[in-house]
């Protein structure tokens, strides 16, 4: 799959949390990327059948390889400065929101996972 529809998936589903009132605490999604399981724990946990026609359920084991990689590349250029940097500390969906735009500004829209 395409990293740019990778990206566009996993933030709008994190978004679609977000809407349905969810929230977790940003060092809990800080563990799970530190971890490397996030997406899997974010299925078990929160997501269950995907929202979306085309949800994360659809995502390649090299698709949750890139987004691991691409979250963990944030989280270690980021650590303990998501509030100064995004203004985000009490909803760690919408951390994952706000770098899932980061990394989409850096994707090519060709580049394949």
């Amino acid at each position: 799959m395409k990293k740019i529809t990778v990206m566009k998936i996993f933030a709008q589903e994190c978004a679609i949390l977000v809407d349905q009132g969810k929230s977790v605490d940003v060092q809990v999604v800080k563990d799970r990327i530190e971890k490397g399981d996030l997406i899997n724990w974010l299925k078990d946990e929160y997501m269950g059948e995907s929202a979306l026609y085309m949800g994360v359920n659809s995502f390649s084991a090299e698709d949750i390889s890139y987004v691991h990689e691409a979250y963990n590349s944030m989280l270690m250029g980021y650590y303990d400065d998501e509030f100064r940097k995004w203004g985000i500390k009490n909803n760690g969906f919408n951390l994952l929101v706000s770098w899932g735009i980061e990394i989409l500004r850096d994707v090519n829209e060709n580049d394949q996972v």
